[in-house]
């Protein structure tokens, strides 16, 4: 796993649900992705997110009605790695304390119980028989980025 830095959070969690939003200067729109914590392996120095906790994470783009009817899309083409609904990860987040939101760093779809690449940096790094992670069970993937967080 990569450096982690004080605001870095390492879990499990389920996507439960999104919203995406216009930003308060009506220039952009992202998208809040709702998760809920599974299995905690570290958390940020700046917060407490206990299992269970349901938190957020943005990302860039989405779509959203205008109340003049108009519909704004940014940033929606299709992608082959991304977070999808009712999928479990294993994730490192980053926390934003002013706003009370995590940035995705990196992630796992272990939605199968297996870990499986969730980017494409990720699945070349599988291909040539770097990760230490993909195709390991949830169980022994959890357990192997203890023993990296512990040796840190």
């Amino acid at each position: 796993i990569p450096q982690l830095n004080p605001e870095s959070l390492v879990a499990t969690c389920r996507f439960d649900s999104y919203s995406s939003v216009l930003s308060a200067s009506h220039r952009s729109v992202y998208t809040e992705i709702h998760v809920s914590v599974q299995q905690l392996i570290r958390q940020p120095a700046d917060t407490h997110v206990p299992a269970g906790t349901e938190i957020t994470i943005a990302i860039p783009g989405g779509t959203v009605d205008l109340p003049d009817g108009r519909i704004l899309s940014y940033l929606t083409d299709s992608r082959n790695y991304a977070l999808q609904p009712n999928h479990s990860y294993l994730v490192i987040l980053t926390h934003k304390a002013l706003g009370d939101f995590f940035l995705v760093d990196k992630s796992w779809d272990v939605t199968s119980g297996i870990v499986r690449p969730n980017s494409s940096y990720e699945a070349e790094r599988a291909k040539k028989g770097l990760s230490h992670l993909t195709g390991l069970s949830l169980d022994a993937a959890v357990s192997e980025v203890k023993r990296q967080l512990a040796g840190k």
